[in-house]
């Protein structure tokens, strides 16, 4: 069975596994030898369950195979040589080993995502090492738990660079929604802290409203007079919705700031303007009330918000969270370590 059917232009397993086999012997690779090194990777893993158990995690086993060979060959071609590598085995021996335990599907395709990701990334980076480390994270949280690894790095990390308040309506519909079941008990928070995906900051709590109105001053705004813009700046306003009002183009104080240091404006001009980005800001129970009447089904996803708003994510944390993300959605930012 195919996990990624619907993130492919479509055919059958069998199809999808033709063509994958395609790709491997168009880059000088044999499928069947991928196939027989990975079974040779977990045959001792195996040889120490019950007859009933072994032909059970065997079979989940080669359904993993499978998925991570049509997975590679679509998304990381370039990469099929990796394999090679004693690093990119031990991962596929790891990630196959939880999924054949498990059985759970979510689990295997978030794995197959880390292995394909790691095989693009150069060896002992940072970046691989925290995958490495999330191949081994990531069968020991629940999904409640990884959709707020998720929700915190879409509010706290993720750059979106919206230009209105619909952009941002819409996002939250596609991007925000499909993880709002989050996890409220002292031991969820534990736990997560405990196996080092996030860990508890010095911030203080802050409504979901509090956080996006920090992050993107700019976006659910009232405007301000073209007048009180200081002197000899590039065009980086447009018409707010308020009357003769204006707005800055970039809702976000981060893009606003990196945009007008490469334009050159010194320092001071560039702390007047992110102070008159906040200063039309909408108070936040206004933009909480807009987002809620605009996206009901935020309701829970709000409320769950603020107990985890204090939290920091690790690098793996991170990792987690993206491949969770992309599991579920499209068009998502890059993520940055």
């Amino acid at each position: 069975m195919s996990w990624f059917r619907q993130r492919q232009s479509g055919g059958d397993n069998s199809h999808q596994i033709q063509a994958a086999r395609d790709v491997y012997i168009s880059k000088g690779t044999q499928p069947d030898e991928v196939v027989r090194i990975c079974t040779e990777l977990v045959r001792s893993e195996f040889e120490r369950f019950t007859a009933t158990a072994r032909q059970i995690v065997e079979e989940r086993a080669q359904e993993f195979v499978e998925n991570y060979m049509c997975r590679q060959a679509d998304v990381a071609p370039a990469a099929i040589s990796s394999m090679e590598q004693p690093y990119m085995q031990r991962a596929l021996q790891h990630a196959q080993v939880e999924y054949a335990s498990s059985g759970d599907a979510d689990l295997g395709s978030l794995l197959v995502d880390l292995v394909v990701e790691l095989s693009q990334k150069e060896h002992r980076g940072t970046h691989a090492t925290a995958l490495q480390d999330a191949l081994t994270m990531a069968p020991r949280l629940t999904t409640q738990q990884m959709n707020a690894l998720t929700v915190v790095m879409l509010g706290r990390v993720a750059v979106f660079h919206w230009r209105s308040p619909e952009e941002a309506i819409s996002a939250f519909r596609s991007h925000f929604i499909p993880f709002g079941d989050l996890p409220s008990t002292g031991a969820d928070f534990r736990h997560v802290q405990g196996i080092g995906a996030a860990w508890i900051g010095f911030s203080a709590r802050k409504t979901f409203a509090e956080n996006l109105t920090d992050v993107y001053p700019g976006l659910f705004t009232e405007g301000f007079n073209r007048s009180e813009l200081p002197s000899q700046l590039p065009e980086v306003v447009v018409p707010a919705a308020e009357p003769d009002l204006v707005k800055f183009t970039f809702p976000s104080a981060r893009e606003l700031k990196l945009v007008l240091e490469a334009f050159g404006i010194d320092e001071a001009r560039v702390a007047d303007c992110l102070t008159l980005q906040k200063s039309g800001t909408l108070a936040p129970d206004i933009v909480t009330d807009t987002i809620l009447e605009n996206v009901p089904e935020m309701s829970s996803l709000i409320t769950g918000w603020t107990a985890w708003s204090i939290f920091e994510l690790s690098t793996t944390g991170m990792v987690l969270a993206d491949a969770h993300l992309r599991s579920r959605t499209s068009g998502n930012p890059p993520l940055v370590l």
